[in-house]
């Protein structure tokens, strides 16, 4: 039988954006600033500096920065005097970059995968892991290398040339991740799933070469890139973004089924804003919260898309009161 989409399990009707933060807002007036990923920290952080904690970095040059709150919607305070919180790349890279953080409660810790820029050899953009008890000090793991690797054997490669914007859920006792992956010389980026018990070793679905699972393709041009999960009731949706289609960034919802099965795309609602505005060229999903029956989703915002300079983090609402939204991963 045909597979159908549940979209009462995922929610479409998105308010419009509010800007939260922007290069301004951090010290050393980076490219721009994005890619937000945000806990609850009650529960989970000991005296805690706020509500809400949120981890961002700039595109390029990138450097991880924390930011606090009150509520979703803010105000959002850039912690740690305006300093990123992490400002060494790891070993052999020049950046570190698109943080998303998860909480662990069988280990009562933060973990954070982010991307860094390497080049030569035989990854470019691999991932690495961290670990935090109070979301300012972090520890790289895995005695500072990746955890995943992009494997320099051939164009049919996947991700050959990247293994970045990695997030993850936890869902039947393991973290299950999605990440970009892009081959060498490739004009598209794949949507690749994995999975990991602790963070560190990852089983890739598919061989890594051309027999790779691909969970989705760009719809036209370059990127499906930054996926997100959002669990709701057991069922899994993972929004992504598609570059250089019309308008310039759609998201698209596909849900999951089982270990690998995935239902067709659809048009998630996420808006752009109007012409000139701060996100009217793109609106890409970072991350997503529940909170007083109400599903966040927090994003990277673009209003020029002649270079990463201007990108700024934004958050937009959808009323949604089901009581499946699954917080224990700390996301609510």
């Amino acid at each position: 039988m045909p597979l159908t989409l549940d979209e009462a399990l995922t929610p479409t009707d998105w308010s419009a954006g509010t800007q939260l933060l922007d290069k301004t807002d951090v010290t050393g007036s980076p490219n721009g600033l994005g890619y937000p990923t945000v806990i609850k920290a009650d529960g989970r952080i000991s005296s805690p500096l706020d509500a809400w904690y949120m981890w961002m970095s700039p595109h390029d040059n990138a450097v991880i920065y924390l930011a606090t709150a009150p509520e979703p919607a803010g105000p959002w305070t850039v912690r740690n005097s305006g300093d990123p919180v992490i400002d060494t790349p790891p070993t052999g890279a020049t950046d570190i970059a698109a943080p998303f953080v998860t909480w662990n409660p069988d280990t009562s810790e933060l973990w954070m995968w982010a991307h860094g820029q390497m080049f030569g050899g035989d990854f470019d953009q691999p991932t690495f892991f961290y670990k935090s008890t109070d979301g300012v000090s972090w520890t790289i793991q895995n005695s500072g290398s990746p955890v995943l690797l992009t494997a320099n054997n051939g164009s049919g490669a996947r991700f050959a040339q990247t293994a970045s914007y990695l997030t993850a859920v936890r869902q039947d006792g393991k973290f299950r991740a999605f990440f970009q992956g892009v081959a060498h010389g490739a004009t598209t980026a794949d949507v690749i799933g994995a999975q990991s018990s602790d963070g560190v070793v990852w089983s890739v679905l598919g061989d890594g070469g051309n027999g790779m699972r691909a969970f989705a393709s760009a719809d036209s041009g370059y990127d499906a890139g930054r996926p997100v999960p959002l669990l709701i009731a057991g069922r899994l949706s993972v929004f992504y973004s598609g570059v250089n289609s019309t308008p310039a960034t759609v998201n698209r919802v596909r849900q999951f089924l089982g270990d690998a099965t995935w239902s067709a795309a659809f048009d998630s609602g996420i808006p752009l804003g109007a012409n000139g505005t701060w996100d009217d060229f793109k609106a890409v999903a970072s991350d997503f919260v529940y909170h007083d029956g109400k599903v966040w989703c927090f994003y990277t915002g673009d209003g020029t898309g002649a270079d990463t300079a201007d990108e700024a983090i934004g958050v937009m609402s959808c009323t949604f009161a089901s009581t499946g939204f699954d917080t224990s991963w700390g996301k609510g």
